[in-house]
């Protein structure tokens, strides 16, 4: 019986290892994209972005806005309908966010920082630290960082690879997480969820008139929420 029960220790105890690189390696596998019909509706969010006192082509901020967009939708079912804007008149019934070039007088050395739904600004070319699995671009990291505080999340500085994480690459939403900002968008978000996905960034021309609501669905006023947090 003794000899029995210590072969079985010795077996398990060499299977041991096999098991918990088996579970570390499902935990690090990336998750399936949002599925609205088994995961729940989409919630898309209005957001002006101001570019006025960017130094981003519109090329570029095209890329960095997917990104953000992709970061979200993927994870969390929300997305932003996006209008990009070269005035600096603020939208009360959106989200209003400011690319500006590095040492602005409203972030300093700051990455980016949120202050209220009206004021979140994000530095062309934020100065952030790497992890395992990096943002395509640092300024949709921190922009979609930013959009975070946005909807109500708070640092989480447990993982590199977070999104809510300060100073880093990471773009991954904790679960907790993920059921916050879904709480927040939904109170926010436009009334109609049935798109999957959100509009490519519209780009308002020079010449074009500041006149926003035309292609929003409905006017809302988006309350402020949380603190001014600062990357």
């Amino acid at each position: 019986m003794k000899s029995f029960v210590k072969e079985n220790m010795i077996l398990l105890g060499g299977l041991l290892p096999l098991f918990l690189l088996l579970f570390w390696w499902k935990q690090d596998q990336p998750k399936p994209p949002w599925n609205a019909a088994t995961d729940g509706p989409v919630y898309r969010v209005e957001l002006v972005v101001h570019r006025g006192q960017s130094l981003l082509s519109e090329k570029s901020l095209k890329e960095v806005l997917e990104e953000v967009n992709r970061i979200w939708l993927d994870q969390a079912g929300i997305c932003f309908e996006i209008v990009v804007d070269l005035e600096e008149e603020i939208d009360w019934n959106s989200l209003n966010l400011w690319f500006v070039r590095r040492y602005h007088r409203e972030i300093g050395r700051s990455n980016g920082m949120y202050k209220n739904p009206y004021s979140i600004w994000v530095t062309d070319h934020p100065r952030l630290g790497g992890t395992s699995r990096p943002a395509k671009y640092p300024a949709a990291r921190t922009a979609a960082h930013e959009l975070g505080h946005a909807l109500g999340l708070r640092h989480d500085e447990s993982s590199y690879n977070y999104l809510m994480k300060s100073g880093r690459m990471g773009w991954e939403l904790p679960e907790y997480q993920i059921q916050q900002a879904r709480r927040v968008a939904r109170t926010i978000a436009l009334s109609d969820t049935k798109p999957l996905s959100c509009h490519p960034p519209h780009f308002l021309g020079v010449r074009e008139e500041t006149v926003l609501r035309n292609i929003h669905e409905e006017p809302h006023r988006i309350e402020a929420m949380g603190l001014r947090w600062s990357e």
